[in-house]
Formats: C-alpha cells, structure tokens, sequence
C-alpha cells in the first residue's frame, strides 16, 4: 500500500518570505497553477500505490533519481548566475545541504515503507501533521508560542489517537504503519529548517539539486544494502530498474507531476502568493488524495472513524498554520504580547 507523496509542506515554509504588496494583486493564473500544484501531490500517492510490488527503499531512490535529473539543468543556469560570492558560499553550505538530502532519504524511506503498512487515508493524514510536530518540539524546548498554536496542538493530539483508534475497524492499517508515516513527519523538519535558513539567499534550483541528489544517492545505497536491489538487476530489484520497464511511465509521473508542477510550482508561486495562501490549500492533500484513490480503485472508503479523526486532525493543523504564521509576524513587526 503506497501513500502520500510528502508532507503536506515539503518545501513551503510561513516566513519564507516578508508581507509585501507583490502579494496582494496575484495574477489570476498563480491561483490555476496552485489547484493544479495541490492535485499534482495529492495524486502522488496513487501512483505509489500502482507499483506496490518495488520494494520501498527502491521505489524511493528511483522517485528523487529522476527528480534530481530533471533539478539539474536549472541547478546549472542558476549556478552560473550567481556573482562569484555567493558561488563559494553555495560550495561552502555544501555540508548543510547534505545534512538536508539525509534527512529528506529519511523522510521518503519511513513514509514509503509506511505506506506499504496502513491505509492510503492514514497514512496521507499523518504525513501531513508536520505542523503540529514542530509546534510540540517547540513547546518541549520551551519556545513561546500562541494560544492558537498551543490549542491547535491539543486538538491535533487527540485527532491523532483518534485516527490510529479507527484502525482497529480497518483491515489495512496497522499501528507500525501509523507511526512510520508520523516518524516521517518527524525526518522531514531538519529538511525543512536547513531549507529555510539557506533557501533565504540561495536559489531554488541551486538548493534543490544537491539535497535532491544527495537523498537519491543515500536511498540508491539503502536499498543495495539493506532492500535487496541489485545494481545489474532490471525492474522491480534494480536501482535504476524504472530505466527500459513497465514502471518508467509512473516514475516519470512521480517525478514530473507531483515533484516538478508541484512542489517546485510551489516555490515558484512565492513570488506572487503569500506563503499561506499556499500552506492553507496543501492542508487538503489528504482528502484530495483519498478521493483519487478511491476513485482510482487502489483503495476502499475509510471507516467512520477515520473521516471523524481526520477532520480533528486536519482542523488542528490548520489552527497551528495560522496561529503560527501570524505569531511570527507579530514578532516580525516587535510585539511581545500575541
């Protein structure tokens, strides 16, 4: 069983960017290409689940060796534009961005296995509650935070055990599933935050790349050492088996929808949206994608439970998103007191 195709916010994070007018007169095709963006990932995990028979840590590698490809013509053109300065300081980050690329091998090897392990709508909710991750790991480290984001965070916890409750009503789901997808969650955030401290003078291309790449060459040795890929083998037990088979048409989907329209049309759209106006919509991911499972016929209607937990769930993080992002420009603009 094969599920969500990142987290919900995989690249988008609330403060990426500053308010400004670029954000209020958004061209009218920035709001297409982002419903578009939003059904391109949500789709992702449909397409997971049509190669259910690759096993995870190879169909993993084979999804961000494409990407990366396809990433390095433009990792080229932004390279070479970039004044001699900050070239150097690209090279130089060069540890962080492999820190980042780890962490992502991490995040794609725990949900990509999870998902052979519960259901499709679980395992799409529980990717998608990074939010509320984070808001926990700031309240553990005493970090102040909003009285929304600290409610937010309460609700989220008891959408969560009421959503892996429901799973004893599902044949499919299983609570090792569950936790892998919400460990994933969890090997997503050091992506997120090195992404966010270099994504602030590097370019998109230039970042994404390396950390691409470097993730495809983590997962590509994972799965020769620990997966049972062979180096020489074709199909389903090659590192490289998508290349000349029957699964090339799906990783070229993988690659290309969810990963190019999508997340990379994301970051794209900072330049005309505001970072939530783009955060708000990634939150349905996991309903938009159940919807083409089902319709899809790779998965069944969830049990009651599930849709009275993933509500919970989904309302949390999108209390936690908009308490955070305007906790943080509160603190942008000098007030203490939110």
């Amino acid at each position: 069983m094969r599920q969500s195709e990142n987290s919900t916010i995989e690249e988008i994070t609330l403060n990426e960017i500053e308010d400004g007018d670029r954000h209020t007169r958004a061209p009218w095709w920035a709001w297409v290409l982002l419903a578009a963006a939003v059904v391109a990932v949500s789709s992702a995990a449909t397409a997971f689940r049509s190669m259910e028979e690759v096993p995870p840590l190879t169909l993993a590698a084979w999804r961000l060796q494409l990407t990366a490809m396809l990433l390095f013509p433009g990792a080229v053109i932004q390279y070479r534009k970039l004044a001699p300065a900050l070239q150097v300081e690209a090279l130089q980050s060069g540890l962080l961005m492999l820190a980042s690329g780890l962490s992502l091998a991490f995040h794609f090897a725990l949900w990509v296995w999870g998902i052979d392990h519960t259901s499709l709508t679980h395992a799409l909710l529980y990717v998608s509650i990074t939010p509320i991750l984070i808001t926990t790991g700031m309240w553990v480290m005493n970090k102040p935070l909003s009285r929304g984001e600290n409610i937010g965070t309460g609700i989220g916890a008891f959408g969560g055990l009421s959503l892996a409750f429901s799973g004893v009503k599902e044949g499919e789901v299983t609570l090792v599933g569950d936790l892998a997808c919400v460990i994933a969650s969890v090997a997503v955030i050091a992506y997120l935050s090195i992404g966010r401290h270099l994504r602030a003078w590097m370019p998109l291309f230039v970042y994404a790349f390396p950390v691409t790449g470097s993730a495809a060459g983590f997962l590509t040795v994972s799965a020769v050492s620990f997966g049972g890929a062979s180096v020489t083998s074709p199909g389903a037990t090659g590192v490289a088996g998508w290349i000349m088979s029957k699964y090339l048409v799906g990783v070229v989907y993988l690659a290309v929808i969810p990963g190019i329209l999508g997340h990379t049309s994301f970051n794209a759209l900072l330049k005309y949206l505001h970072p939530l106006a783009i955060a708000l919509p990634l939150t349905l991911e996991p309903v938009i994608g159940s919807i083409i499972g089902y319709l899809v016929g790779v998965t069944s209607p969830p049990h009651m439970l599930t849709y009275v937990g993933g509500a919970v769930l989904l309302a949390a993080v999108v209390l936690v998103t908009v308490s955070g992002y305007q906790r943080e420009r509160k603190e942008r603009e000098g007030i203490s007191n939110i």
